[in-house]
């Protein structure tokens, strides 16, 4: 079971769990927080229990891992309460504890269900996909897993926290390394909380018992630590969140100083977040963070409840949502040829772009794999009944043979989710080709044989 004591260290102030969610909007023009300059409140009928993590998905979904209360809540950016997702359990979709959560670029959710010492990965739906773990010190077990990051290319990084260790997985359960940065005499790890990948492939631990930062290459190479114990600048207590955001700099939840501090790559003190309180900005063993958009999400676990901080330019959609499920960003641009789709309000449209995701991956056997298609419209009119076509290279491989896109506005990217089935018989590589107003795209998976029993 859960060391609930251990995970506790470092703080120093608690509230009741029956405190209604509440959720401040504080709008802060700089790094230095002698006060908010404007604040906006959240209100909901959730009530938090623990928060101790949280995620942002790239259509917009806020994922906290309700730790107390044994589930995943998502918000929209707004606010608003959209799903719960499970109880408390040892079953599929079911949890005890859990302290970490990420997300995908194609959506699917990963969950380290600390209490049932496993991780956990999730349909977008919230449906149960896949699972691996179990309790032990070899490669693939964990001690209560607490923190959980995906880099670009599908690896997993997991907070492997009873182990003093930090675990590298596939997206779909391989786990083939573990490193604790050991350099004699120093002995590594203590108690690692929480993982972020950076831009560029490397990422950092908040190696929590020892209050300190590890920042590490993809193969676990350790480049560069900083941090010491203390309530100075730069000094932490039992740090546990880390986030990055898109130029590089760190975020680290300094949880026994109640306070978030802002780094750069390189470990430089750039500013201090908060103090200790209940305001708005203000925090009590603030344990998970997650950057998007130019806004900080921070689970203020002692406070039960979450703040969202602006800490830099807005760049959420102009309704705060996620543009028709999908996001401002254009994909890779496909070959040419293909078949044309539906019609258009106007001569000026353009779809310019369509891209698949993942380009490559894994599929089971015997299975599912939820997939994401982009269609992007770079022409002055809005693209109505855009029909996109797609295929695949094997009989016994299915995808759907044609989505519709209803309205694509002039410069936005929207997307769609697809289900791949692939039968037991298939082997090795298969092709998924979409198409759309002669534009295509290209992803390649590798089939792979379930590794659970027939």
């Amino acid at each position: 079971m859960l060391a609930e004591a251990k995970l506790s260290q470092g703080r120093q102030h608690r509230s009741s769990f029956a405190t209604a969610l509440v959720l401040p909007l504080v709008v802060i023009l700089g790094l230095v927080f002698p006060a908010a300059s404007r604040a906006d409140v959240w209100a909901s009928s959730t009530s938090f229990n623990e928060p101790a993590s949280v995620a942002v998905s790239t259509g917009g979904g806020v994922y906290v891992a309700d730790a107390g209360n044994d589930r995943i809540v998502k918000f929209n950016r707004a606010g608003d309460r959209q799903q719960v997702i499970g109880q408390r359990g040892g079953g599929q979709a079911e949890f005890r504890s859990p302290r970490g959560v990420t997300v995908e670029p194609g959506g699917a959710i990963f969950i380290a269900d600390t209490g049932n010492y496993r991780i956990q990965r999730l349909y977008p739906s919230g449906d149960f996909q896949t699972e691996w773990g179990g309790e032990g010190g070899g490669v693939g077990l964990f001690r209560n897993p607490t923190g959980v990051s995906i880099d670009g290319s599908g690896n997993l990084y997991v907070a492997d926290f009873g182990n003093d260790r930090i675990q590298k997985c596939n997206a779909w359960g391989w786990c083939g390394f573990g490193w604790n940065f050991a350099d004699p005499p120093d002995p590594g790890l203590a108690e690692p909380r929480a993982v972020a990948v950076g831009p560029g492939g490397s990422f950092f631990v908040t190696d929590t018992a020892n209050s300190r930062i590890i920042k590490s290459s993809p193969s676990g190479q350790e480049l560069d630590r900083w941090g010491t114990p203390g309530s100075g600048n730069g000094q932490l207590i039992s740090p546990a969140g880390i986030a990055t955001d898109g130029a590089g700099d760190v975020y680290v939840a300094d949880t026994g100083n109640d306070r978030v501090l802002k780094f750069s790559p390189d470990g430089t003190l750039i500013g201090q977040l908060g103090q200790t309180g209940t305001g708005d900005g203000e925090f009590s063993s603030p344990t998970g963070l997650a950057w998007s958009a130019g806004f900080l999400y921070v689970a203020d676990t002692g406070n039960n409840r979450m703040q969202k901080i602006q800490v830099g330019p807005d760049t959420e959609p102009a309704d705060g949502g996620n543009n028709n499920g999908g996001n401002n960003n254009g994909g890779n641009n496909g070959g040419g040829g293909g078949n044309q789709g539906g019609g258009s309000s106007s001569a000026s449209v353009k779809i310019s772009r369509v891209k698949l995701i993942p380009r490559q991956g894994w599929i089971y056997r015997d299975g599912y794999l939820n997939m994401q298609v982009q269609v992007t419209n770079r022409g002055n009119g809005i693209a109505r009944g855009v029909d996109l076509y797609l295929t695949s290279s094997r009989k016994k491989v299915k995808v759907p043979r044609k989505l519709r896109f209803h309205q694509i506005l002039p410069g936005w990217t929207n997307t769609k989710t697809f289900k791949v089935k692939a039968k037991r018989s298939v082997r090795g590589w298969v092709m998924i080709e979409a198409q759309a107003w002669g534009r295509r795209n290209r992803s390649f998976l590798r089939l792979i044989k379930p590794w659970w029993p027939a």
